[in-house]
């Protein structure tokens, strides 16, 4: 994702020529979502094969500190930003950005994958 263009082309040489049926991708690049356009090559690659791609959480050393580092131990700060609650948060945050920012009404056939039930959004909307 850190350079879309060739990650688009990429996914198309995976599908075509290596019977991938989709891809999975991190939560964020270097702490940055992609409801940023700059990312959207790599959405309409898939968009144009007809493959799903699944938003994984990951961890995002830009938000953590912001809103996990505080007066406990640092062992609570990694839980609460990564697999005890921010991966998932943030994941579902990511998706309702993507959405907000018309990635789907610019790729209206895109196909987004949320694992681990969701990722919250079943259960808050």
């Amino acid at each position: 994702m850190a350079h879309p263009d060739a990650a688009g082309d990429e996914l198309r040489r995976g599908v075509q020529e290596l019977g991938f049926v989709g891809a999975l991708v991190d939560s964020n690049c270097g702490g940055r979502f992609y409801d940023d356009p700059h990312f959207w090559p790599v959405f309409q690659a898939a968009e144009e094969l007809d493959v799903p791609i699944c938003l994984h959480p990951s961890p995002n050393e830009q938000t953590k500190h912001l809103l996990y580092d505080r007066n406990y131990p640092a062992s609570v700060a990694e839980s609460l930003s990564q697999y005890g609650w921010g991966w998932h948060n943030e994941t579902a945050i990511h998706f309702l950005r993507l959405f907000a920012a018309g990635l789907f009404d610019s790729h209206p056939k895109l196909k987004i994958v949320l694992g681990h039930l969701g990722e919250m959004l079943p259960f808050l909307t």
